[in-house]
């Protein structure tokens, strides 16, 4: 979770209290991302920054996980804890000193790091698989829809070439580290709270360098940033994980890279949306025409189709045009057009006496 607390309360930007459900989030998301969006609002630098912090706030309020951490530390910074997220679990994987107060911090801890969570150490010509990382991505509404490729820029930890990832310069001895005794962990506290960091003479590795590598500054890893084309499913849904095998965290003593799990994060449409399969959008008929009937041309996935409007069609009445909707595997979903019936303006006198002559038959 990326997001810095110091930023406005996600709940406030999209206006629905902390204890709002996942439905009520959603609604709320939908309403302000149409009425903010960059297509709707053309050259509105204020729209844009508005649309960015609504689409912030509920891709972290409609993940699960992302919520729980943003709850959790927004607590914290209640409690007197001031800083990002981040800060907060480096802060307590490092052993600094805290600027938070707890009565008890044990299960707030475990929440985070499990009790006893083992730190990945690296003892000299060990080696470690890399770890798999999650990068989020977002994706246009009609690449998600009918897929395609996207070019991404992947920012990584890769082993120092320089030095192999041992973070010692060519021809540097390294000896066991004194602090930890060549474990790579400290462990404080005592009973139920007890907190294990890395250590912080060593960094983990369980030895102390003589000359650290010039390229990496001891480290034993590099950071680089790699473009790669990503394929996206057609139909793919918001928050699924797209696997590209050997592009996470880069293995240390030549073992094997870890996976990149690409988040899919699915942008919002100035007209459609879309609730599983299927795909809605608005379309505003007058009340005459929905009361006699009438035929619509109206947009879809496949371009414009015509719609029939059944007389007496009443507001909020969903259309449904069948197979228009989101093709996944061997299914396809519908399109549902939602009805927002307007009443006429400005009629004119002979308009006028027409309908009053309707009324007078007992409509």
């Amino acid at each position: 979770m990326s997001r810095k607390m110091n930023k406005r309360d996600y709940y406030e930007v999209l206006g629905v209290p902390p204890s709002a459900s996942e439905a009520e989030m959603k609604k709320a998301y939908r309403t302000l991302a149409k009425k903010y969006h960059p297509d709707a609002n053309k050259g509105d630098k204020t729209s844009e920054e508005k649309f960015k912090e609504i689409s912030e706030a509920y891709d972290v309020l409609s993940d699960k996980e992302k919520r729980a951490q943003y709850d959790e530390i927004k607590r914290a910074r209640e409690a007197g804890f001031h800083g990002s997220y981040e800060d907060f679990v480096r802060q307590a994987q490092a052993g600094r000193e805290r600027t938070f107060h707890f009565e008890d911090l044990t299960d707030l801890f475990s929440s985070f790091f499990g009790e006893g969570t083992p730190i990945r150490t690296r003892e000299a010509g060990a080696s470690f698989q890399g770890e798999d990382v999650v990068y989020e991505i977002q994706a246009p509404f009609e690449t998600a829809i009918s897929g395609g490729t996207m070019v991404v820029t992947i920012p990584r930890e890769e082993e120092c070439a320089v030095c192999g990832g041992s973070g010692a310069a060519p021809g540097s001895k390294m000896a066991r580290c004194p602090e930890c005794s060549g474990s790579g962990m400290l462990r404080e506290g005592k009973g139920r709270f007890v907190l294990q960091r890395t250590c912080g003479v060593c960094h983990g590795r369980g030895r102390v360098i003589g000359a650290p590598c010039h390229e990496c500054r001891g480290s034993g890893v590099v950071r680089r940033s790699r473009r790669l084309k990503v394929k996206i499913p057609r139909g793919v849904s918001d928050g699924s994980r797209i696997r590209v095998a050997g592009q996470g965290g880069a293995g240390l003593g030549g073992a094997a890279s870890g996976d990149l799990y690409l988040l899919v994060r699915i942008l919002p449409h100035h007209k459609f949306w879309r609730e599983g399969d299927d795909i809605y959008s608005e379309e505003a008929v007058n009340a005459l025409s929905a009361a006699v009937g009438t035929e619509r041309m109206v947009e879809t996935l496949k371009g414009r189709v015509k719609l029939k409007i059944p007389p007496g069609t009443q507001p909020g009445q969903k259309l449904r045009l069948r197979g228009m909707g989101v093709q996944k595997n061997h299914r396809r979903g519908d399109h549902y057009v939602v009805v927002r019936v307007t009443v006429p303006e400005n009629l004119s006198e002979k308009q006028k006496k027409l309908l009053e002559a309707v009324l007078e038959e007992g409509v």
